[in-house]
């Protein structure tokens, strides 16, 4: 039902707030058993990585997640009617069996034929796991996700930015790159800095980040806040300034 949806996590994590029984682990693996799984977490400090057996292959406009059978589209979507199109869209592209999508916010308003290359771009890199897979011998890498500059365009750039400047020409060409295979409509929007003047002094972002370290912070009001942190706890102390109200 479409209620449900309004649950999906965009970004393959599956449905949100819905504690899921699992079976003990050692009835469902064997030891020596060569699987498939995908890294969710980096390691830190003495934890390992996180791994997931639920693999899930986003794309700018969906993910597709081959073990799955849902089709599930973005809580972030509200029209109702739009919601009713993309999943009845997601039905007709994702062959019977073929495993799960889940519509991403983005696709609102998507198109049949975009959306149908994307699903095949997608399923096509699953085919090419499960070959590489084949006589390949565990532990190894069957996939790399996208570069970090990628997968940022992948997942914020859209038709809502005005433009996106990148003062590194292979980063830029990078981005450019991308966005051609992904969101040809969108190639103008990037744009490479070659001002003398460095972005972060031309939008003050070095001004706004040196500023996020200052106790003090002032409102346009007039108004201010002093946060001072102590071994107790974290003082926020609110002041009016000059501003007077009733």
């Amino acid at each position: 039902d479409l209620e449900t949806d309004d649950e999906e996590d965009e970004n393959g994590g599956g449905r949100r707030g819905r504690a899921r029984k699992c079976p003990p682990i050692q009835d469902v693996l064997q030891k020596g058993q060569t699987i498939i799984v995908q890294v969710t977490k980096e390691p830190i400090g003495t934890k390992g990585p996180r791994l997931t057996a639920q693999i899930s292959l986003p794309g700018r406009f969906l993910v597709y997640i081959p073990g799955s059978t849902h089709i599930g589209v973005s809580r972030k979507i509200e029209d109702r009617e739009e919601r009713v199109r993309l999943r009845n869209l997601s039905k007709r592209i994702l062959p019977k069996g073929d495993g799960g999508i889940i519509v991403r916010t983005v696709s609102e308003e998507l198109n049949e034929d975009t959306f149908r290359k994307e699903f095949k771009r997608l399923s096509s890199n699953w085919r090419k796991i499960l070959k590489k897979e084949k006589g390949a011998k565990a532990p190894v890498l069957l996939r790399r996700e996208a570069k970090l500059i990628s997968g940022v365009i992948r997942d914020l750039f859209s038709n809502r930015f005005e433009s996106i400047t990148v003062d590194d020409k292979g980063i830029y060409n990078e981005i450019l790159t991308y966005v051609k295979s992904v969101a040809p409509e969108l190639k103008d929007r990037v744009r490479l800095h070659t001002d003398p003047v460095s972005l972060f002094d031309k939008y003050g972002v070095e001004e706004e980040v040196q500023g996020t370290f200052h106790s003090k912070v002032v409102f346009p009001s007039g108004g201010y806040i002093v946060i001072e942190p102590t071994e107790a706890l974290v003082s926020i102390d609110v002041n009016t300034g000059r501003y007077r109200g009733k």
